[in-house]
């Protein structure tokens, strides 16, 4: 990885390869101001970058393969919030859970203090949003010791003032003339082989017509059928059966509670229990259940939400984690892997709500 321009008071905290990010394995380095993104395979740094103040959410995942995931929720300069995927891709065999962990709580922890940095100097989140370059298209730079092409001149010869000059061959007048010729050549042949087709034609059909063949009368006498009378159709009617249909009952209504913080987890009971712990950075409730369940997390608008829960057996069911403030939800995270973890840590007051339907 190149080294990447760093302002006075920037220094790097976290570095890594191989993370696969909006479908591209890039390097990345977290710094104290910024998350700093360079494609693998370009010999010129060519760094994209997101400030940290205009990321709202920290939450860890997994892929359908055990890839760990980060997710990150930038802001947009109209007041919503778009995803940003961070894949620790795996190599196989190699484990990059601690790796991840440790990415996310420095994450958390850093881009809440970017945010009160920025609110404390006036800074506006439409200006940092500006800063962002993580959709730019940088152009391919060529490996070092790649051939570059040069332009060829044949035939060139150098002028009194040093300029090259091309030479190119005398075309003859002769060739034009001969295909002249050549094509009036067919013009004519196609005349003639016209016009005796066509005399061919004429001539069949001037003969004298053929006479009509008389064709013999046949007399023929019809058949006499004898006229049956239908016997009168009995129609039965039968008493059709009524079928019973059993109507599942409803599934029961979730609501939930339009004030404070609430988790639900959601797991089959069939699969097994679960354990871990829900609440706020330094207040942690113990959980070790089964099935669906409801956590109220006393904590103030803003607090640090800090969230482990993990499955005990090789089940591969999903385990689902929903994190509610005020009857809306704000977070999810899900698993089906084996032994899986769900981790959250995140800033309640800048979570924003999101589809129910997620």
């Amino acid at each position: 990885m190149g080294n990447p321009y760093l302002e006075s008071d920037e220094s790097i905290v976290l570095s890594t390869h191989n993370v696969i990010v909006k479908s591209a394995r890039s390097e990345v380095i977290l710094t104290n101001q910024r998350l700093i993104f360079s494609e693998s395979g370009y010999t010129v740094f060519r760094p994209r970058t997101i400030p940290l103040a205009v990321i709202m959410t920290v939450t860890e995942a997994e892929t359908a393969t055990g890839d760990p995931i980060i997710n990150l929720s930038l802001a947009t300069s109209d007041g919503a919030t778009q995803p940003l995927e961070l894949v620790f891709s795996r190599k196989p065999r190699e484990q990059r859970k601690q790796e991840c962990d440790a990415w996310v709580q420095k994450l958390g922890e850093l881009t809440a203090a970017a945010r009160d940095d920025a609110a404390r100097m006036g800074i506006s989140i439409a200006d940092l949003v500006a800063k962002i370059t993580i959709d730019a298209k940088p152009r391919a730079t060529p490996q070092e010791g790649a051939p570059v092409e040069q332009p060829v001149m044949t035939g060139g010869k150098k002028s009194s003032s040093g300029s090259c000059r091309r030479s190119f061959p005398k075309t003859s007048s002769a060739g034009p003339k001969i295909i002249a010729i050549a094509a009036i050549i067919i013009v004519i042949i196609l005349v003639v082989a016209g016009a005796y087709i066509n005399s061919k034609s004429l001539t069949g059909i001037s003969g004298v017509p053929a006479m009509p063949t008389a064709t013999p009368v046949t007399t023929v006498t019809p058949a006499i059928t004898p006229v049956t009378t239908p016997l009168p159709t009995v129609t039965i009617l039968q008493t059709p059966t009524p079928v019973l249909t059993t109507v599942p009952p409803p599934p029961p209504q979730i609501v939930i509670p339009p004030t404070g913080v609430w988790v639900r987890v959601e797991y089959p009971e069939n699969a097994g229990n679960y354990v871990g712990s829900v609440g706020t950075t330094g207040r942690q409730k113990q959980v070790n259940a089964t099935g669906t369940q409801f956590y109220q997390i006393p904590a103030a608008q803003s607090d640090i939400m800090d969230i482990s829960v993990q499955k005990q057996n090789g089940s591969g069911e999903m385990l689902t984690l929903k994190v509610y403030n005020k009857g809306e939800l704000v977070k999810i995270g899900r698993t089906s892997k084996p032994m899986g973890t769900i981790v959250m840590h995140f800033d309640l007051k800048t979570a924003l709500p999101i589809s129910s339907s997620s």
